[in-house]
């Protein structure tokens, strides 16, 4: 049997798309920059490759003779240019889809990435899509990643607060497990008939009523506060953005917040089941 191909499996949906597939008793070749480091993944029944997402050559080798792939460009904050970035990399993966006639593949997206301006770091998805126009694959866009809470949770460690830049504090906005978002790759790939987009969502959440949450976890109080917009992009450098990611990352909160961050399809929007308390409990204890 051909295997599946899975990128990114040393971050969070690569992770648990190749791990739901090996579920399935499905055939897996992982990509990996270093092989000497992903032992557990051929113990686990794995074909382990060796392979740059940016060479060209590595991707139609990690490519070659698969049943279909899983593919992401993670942003690069720190990037001068992250959309130029996003360009380059769906450039890549189109060249390499087609060299290798790969009969399908599901691709990282995100919510709003049928947005051509106005979504911050978003936009890199909308690049990657349109560099893959016309091409045997499914679109993947999930909602906020439940996870983008984790580098505050210190805070609400060791200060009881938990800065939030989703604002107002009581306006709930879809979040999901980015487990449930490789499961759903993972199940994209065995569809007899995907779509070219699947937009997916988790159970919505307020920023109090994580901070809500987090607080009984913890067994302390703590409270939600509203970050300044006019301190986020300081922020996001001081945390290793380039000056253009820290703009980009900023304006994506400003569109979660404005409401201009929208699916494409509503009424077709595929939901998961994890709850927010649940990631929350992981993340803490």
């Amino acid at each position: 049997m051909k295997p599946f191909v899975i990128a990114g499996v040393t971050g969070n949906t690569g992770k648990a798309a190749a791990q739901e597939l090996l579920r399935l008793n499905q055939p897996v070749r992982v990509l990996v920059r270093q092989a000497s480091k992903a032992e557990h993944w051929r113990q686990a029944g794995a074909q382990v490759l060796e392979a740059d997402l940016s060479s060209l050559a590595d991707l139609q080798r990690g490519l070659a003779d698969a049943a279909g792939a899983y593919l992401l460009n993670p942003p690069n904050h720190a990037h001068p240019d992250p959309l130029a970035a996003a360009r380059q990399q769906g450039q890549l993966f189109a060249e390499a889809i087609r060299v290798t006639s790969l009969p399908r593949a599901v691709v990282l997206s995100s919510v709003g990435g049928h947005l051509p301006s106005g979504t911050g770091i978003v936009e890199s998805t909308y690049h990657v899509e349109q560099s893959l126009q016309g091409l045997p694959l499914t679109f993947l866009r999930p909602s906020y990643f439940i996870e983008n809470w984790t580098p505050l949770l210190r805070l609400a460690r060791t200060q009881g607060i938990l800065p939030s830049m989703l604002q107002p504090l009581d306006r709930a906005v879809p979040m999901i497990a980015t487990e449930d978002i490789g499961v759903e790759a993972a199940r994209i790939l065995l569809e007899e008939s995907p779509p070219p987009v699947v937009e997916l969502e988790g159970p919505s959440a307020s920023p109090a009523e994580v901070a809500s949450w987090v607080s009984e976890i913890l067994g302390r109080p703590v409270a939600a506060l509203e970050n300044p917009r006019s301190q986020w992009q300081e922020q996001l450098l001081q945390a290793g953005a380039s000056p253009r990611g820290a703009e980009l990352l900023a304006g994506l909160q400003d569109a979660i917040n404005s409401g201009y961050l929208t699916y494409q399809h509503p009424q077709q929007v595929r939901r998961s089941v994890t709850s927010v308390r649940t990631v929350l409990e992981r993340l803490l204890t």
